[in-house]
């Protein structure tokens, strides 16, 4: 497990046996979590083989205790189950009654890569649109602590999203953006709720196109592990992250 909360192994079977005969309480589930499930096991790195052998470890140990409380429980049956996404993907042993997918489920590689390997599929996107365009010269200073100055004339579009939304404060001047299915640069600091953009790529950009921060646009894309490679995170804060505040729709 992860040391965090619940029982030892030895404390787990020890309270059982005052549970399991109780009146007031049914004994529905025993799940654990593994902290290391991620790991390849056909990763041939040192690092990713002591993962893999310490989560080969907790499986097997899980799978002794699934013997044992069901012999302790008689005719009860509660679930079990202990794979999240890596487990899912990489320990097909770990799977027992149900597994708990979370950021497969959107596509995203549980070991921050591409996922391409898996046949995972990017399921999430964040999208905001052009609200003003603007000609700057040479100088011009953008966003707070004026941490961008134009080094030439440039096209700058403004979009209504920031970090209150979920796009990473700190990814400074490793943002992009997808704008006609060109990948741009965030320029200046993410602001609250607005960030600038260098469109001057770009060719006939108007008000209201639509702004990719993550996801596909064309044939461009931006990943959820490019983005948290950028903002020094993982890709689970990066979901996670993203704001209550910004209107959500799903598509087929």
């Amino acid at each position: 497990g992860m040391g965090r909360l619940g029982f030892s192994y030895e404390e787990l079977l020890r309270e059982l046996i005052n549970f399991k005969d109780s009146e007031w309480m049914s004994i529905v589930g025993v799940m654990s979590h593994l902290p290391a499930s991620e790991e390849d096991p056909d990763s041939a790195s040192t690092a990713r083989m002591n993962g893999q052998y310490h989560t080969t470890g907790e499986i097997r140990r899980f799978s002794e205790l699934v013997g044992e409380i069901r012999t302790l429980l008689g005719g009860k049956k509660p679930i079990f189950h202990l794979a999240n996404s890596g487990a899912t993907l990489f320990h097909s042993n770990s799977h027992f009654d149900l597994v708990r997918v979370g950021l497969a489920l959107y596509g995203a590689d549980p070991r921050g890569e591409d996922g391409s390997d898996l046949g995972l599929q990017p399921a999430m996107s964040l999208v905001s649109h052009i609200v003003q365009i603007r000609a700057i010269p040479t100088g011009t200073t953008i966003g707070y602590n004026r941490e961008f100055v134009a080094p030439k004339p440039m096209f700058v579009a403004a979009a209504p999203v920031g970090y209150s939304d979920g796009f990473a404060w700190n990814l400074r001047s490793n943002a992009k953006v997808l704008v006609q299915g060109r990948l741009c640069s965030v320029i200046g600091r993410i602001s609250m709720n607005l960030i600038s953009i260098d469109i001057s790529s770009c060719d006939g950009v108007k008000w209201g196109d639509p702004v990719v921060l993550l996801g596909k646009q064309a044939d461009a894309r931006i990943s959820v592990e490019e983005i948290a490679k950028g903002a020094k995170t993982i890709p689970y804060e990066v979901l996670t992250s993203i704001g209550r505040l910004a209107p959500c729709g799903h598509t087929r």
